[in-house]
């Protein structure tokens, strides 16, 4: 890890930035916040190393989309992203189209965590597909705004410093443990060890 990057995790840490960012925002104001900064490292040093950080922060979210929605297409990208992260083929992430994000299957102001965990995983993919930074920060941006609607309490900002960005530099899949730590709630806990067998192991 690059000092450049230890000190985009600081910065980001003790930042008051809120983790909000997306492609209407002014490009001047995306490239200065300290979370593109920090995603625009780890891309810049190796990119292997953010498709982990993704796909680990995508498990994460996962919960905050199927505690509502049946509809199964997220977790069938993240199975694509997860051949891609094996193989470094792109095919199905084309093929299927996955850049695009699902539709929720509710629209109202009480489940915002729906689109965000969506447009979490699409960005994702477009960042798979085009390499560009923004992508995968507007990604990440999207998982922690998900947090602040369902599942408040299971540290997401703590976990993502604590566990995914040390775990993404291994290049690894998480184990269950590190994937459902500072969990509480008792759905996304069991939904974690669900997620963990289809996804992780």
């Amino acid at each position: 890890m690059t000092d450049q990057i230890k000190m985009a995790i600081k910065d980001l840490q003790l930042s008051n930035y809120a983790w909000d960012l997306d492609e209407l925002m002014d490009q001047d104001y995306i490239e200065a916040h300290p979370l593109y900064k920090l995603i625009d490292a780890i891309h810049l040093y190796d990119k292997v190393i953010l498709y982990f950080l993704l796909y680990n922060s995508l498990l994460r979210v996962l919960p905050c989309w199927e505690v509502t929605c049946l509809e199964k297409r997220p977790r069938q990208i993240l199975m694509a992203l997860k051949r891609f992260l094996r193989d470094q083929n792109n095919g199905d992430l084309v093929l299927l189209d996955y850049s695009q994000r699902t539709e929720p299957c509710v629209y109202d102001s009480g489940h915002c965590e729906l689109e965000a965990a969506s447009d979490a995983i699409a960005n994702a993919v477009l960042y798979v597909l085009k390499k560009h930074p923004e992508y995968a920060a507007f990604s990440v941006s999207m998982v922690e705004i998900s947090f602040e609607h369902i599942f408040i309490d299971d540290g997401f900002e703590q976990w993502f410093f604590d566990y995914a960005i040390p775990i993404s530099f291994e290049k690894r899949y998480m184990t269950l443990n590190e994937l459902s730590k500072f969990a509480i709630d008792d759905y996304s806990i069991i939904a974690y060890e669900n997620i963990y067998l289809a996804l992780c192991s």
